[in-house]
């Protein structure tokens, strides 16, 4: 399907602007493509379905990569100002496996001028309770999805 909507905005503008009668074959694969969208779509929602998930292992998971806060202490940093936030945290993660002790140090060192009520805010932050947008935004998903499904 993918290829074929490839081919569709390759050749369409060019069709039109040469007036070139093939787009006309080519336009009657738009619904093949559309279907076979569609059919990927139901059969990855019916794979997902089959997924267990172990939350034992994910949680162990999240506790060893305290990385995932790099995110929220960055944006905070940013929020007052700290010249390269987005630089220290680069620095200080990439390529590193950062444990709570590693991550509360980096807070102390480099956000001990920031306000007391930002720095309990960074020092209450753990994995498990900093997920930004991620929960949202996979539960619509997972909505719109189940919607368009049943409408089609």
């Amino acid at each position: 399907a993918n290829s074929l909507f490839k081919l569709f905005s390759s050749k369409l503008p060019i069709s039109r602007l040469q007036r070139d009668l093939s787009d006309s074959t080519v336009l009657r694969n738009l619904g093949s493509s559309f279907a076979y969208s569609l059919i990927s779509y139901k059969s990855l929602l019916r794979g997902l379905n089959k997924i267990d998930v172990d939350q034992n292992v994910m949680n162990e998971q999240l506790n060893q990569n305290w990385c995932t806060l790099a995110e929220p202490i960055q944006i905070i940093m940013k929020k007052y100002n700290i010249a390269d936030s987005y630089e220290q945290l680069k620095n200080f993660t990439r390529g590193k496996s950062i444990g709570k002790q590693c991550m509360y140090q980096f807070i102390q060192q480099n956000c001990s001028h920031l306000p007391k009520n930002a720095i309990d805010e960074l020092m209450n932050l753990t994995p498990h309770n900093y997920l930004g947008y991620a929960s949202y935004l996979s539960k619509n998903v997972e909505h719109f999805s189940q919607e368009y499904i049943k409408k089609n």
